[in-house]
């Protein structure tokens, strides 16, 4: 009798011991999963926050790069320009000596009509000259401009390679913490996840698909500008031109790459990005 009492004194003490480690385990376990809602909402905060202002500084980066584009090819639009009333001048110079010539000659009503024929014709001369001093101008005006992008472009694209960086590696601690809260309890991390995003979209008016197609836009400049690189090279071989071409291409593969990314993180399925991809294709 005596063994039975002390027994069942062993049972109760033992699902005494039980039940309280059982209960120190769900209570370290719901502090875990406390832990991982507090970093995983911080780093949410941050990895946009830093997703924002790379989009900003590489946005700012192709407005440079395109503006210098623009002004290249205005330059050569104004060069041909030049050249075209260089030669059409040269032509009524010419006219212009033959007329003053044939003044010299001829009276009457004939020579009235080589005198306006003269003036007319220097008349044309002067506006010529004027429009291309104008467009001289506005060739030194165009390349100044292609200048000073130039000398801005270097910090501006290191500035924004840093937050790409910055940006990435957040990213990869967001993957981390999700797959280390989703190990320990999917469910929680899965109702975690999507109340945040439903909160996040609420209170900011968020749009997953605006992030993409704002990616997009950025690939499509980005190989607009390659072309354009693959072409000058094609024209003009060097090294130089080698070394754009060879920058905008691993430009191209990083930015694939990061819209791969941020589509995964928005949960944006593959098929609609092709399909916006396809939508905005130039």
């Amino acid at each position: 009798m005596g063994s039975l009492i002390v027994f069942g004194a062993i049972v109760v003490g033992m699902g005494v011991i039980i039940a309280g480690w059982t209960m120190v385990l769900r209570i370290q376990r719901e502090r875990k999963i406390s832990e991982f809602k507090v970093n995983l909402m911080r780093l949410y905060i941050s990895e946009q926050t830093a997703y924002n202002r790379y989009l900003q500084a590489e946005r700012a980066v192709q407005s440079v790069e395109m503006d210098a584009q623009k002004s290249k090819e205005q330059v050569v639009a104004l060069k041909v320009r030049v050249r075209q009333r260089r030669s059409r001048t040269r032509e009524l110079i010419e006219e212009l000596k033959l007329v003053k010539v044939r003044v010299g000659l001829v009276t009457g009503g004939d020579k009235l009509d080589l005198e306006l024929s003269r003036s007319n014709l220097e008349n044309e001369i002067k506006t010529l000259l004027a429009l291309n001093n104008q467009d001289k101008q506005r060739i030194n005006d165009e390349k100044r401009r292609v200048d000073e992008s130039l000398l801005m472009l270097p910090q501006m694209t290191e500035e924004s390679a840093e937050l790409s960086t910055r940006w990435e590696n957040l990213r990869e601690q967001v993957d981390q913490f999700e797959s280390d809260f989703s190990k320990l309890d999917e469910y929680a991390f899965r109702k975690f996840a999507d109340q945040f995003a439903a909160n996040r979209d609420q209170e900011d008016k968020h749009d997953p698909e605006r992030e993409i197609v704002n990616m997009i836009l950025l690939l499509n400049n980005k190989k607009g500008l390659l072309y354009v690189r693959r072409k000058e090279m094609a024209k003009e071989p060097t090294t130089e031109s080698q070394k754009l071409v060879n920058k905008y291409e691993q430009d191209i593969l990083k930015l694939e790459k990061q819209l791969i990314r941020k589509s995964k993180s928005l949960g944006v399925q593959p098929e609609r990005v092709n399909a916006l991809q396809k939508m905005f294709s130039k």
